[in-house]
């Protein structure tokens, strides 16, 4: 990936960098993953191909699981709000 940054913007992301002693490309492929999915993250619409569609809808129609972490995480927000 080549990118043209003004000189500003690259001095900034090399200290960042430095800062983090992460590398240059294990910097850029954490921060584009998380820019990344807070984009998508707002997306009200998604366009689905027939064989997109065939699975959503498979995954969608499974029943749910009871994940007895979850349901030991939610009875404690419960509590929690109930206290206030």
């Amino acid at each position: 990936m080549s990118l043209r940054l003004r000189p500003e913007t690259r001095a900034l992301i090399i200290a960042a960098v430095a800062a983090t002693g992460m590398t240059l490309s294990d910097f850029a492929e954490k921060n584009l993953v998380l820019a990344a999915q807070r984009a998508l993250a707002d997306r009200t619409s998604f366009v689905l191909n027939d064989e997109q569609w065939a699975e959503w809808e498979r995954i969608n129609s499974r029943p749910a699981r009871d994940i007895p972490e979850l349901r030991t995480l939610r009875d404690r927000a419960a509590k929690t709000r109930e206290s206030w």
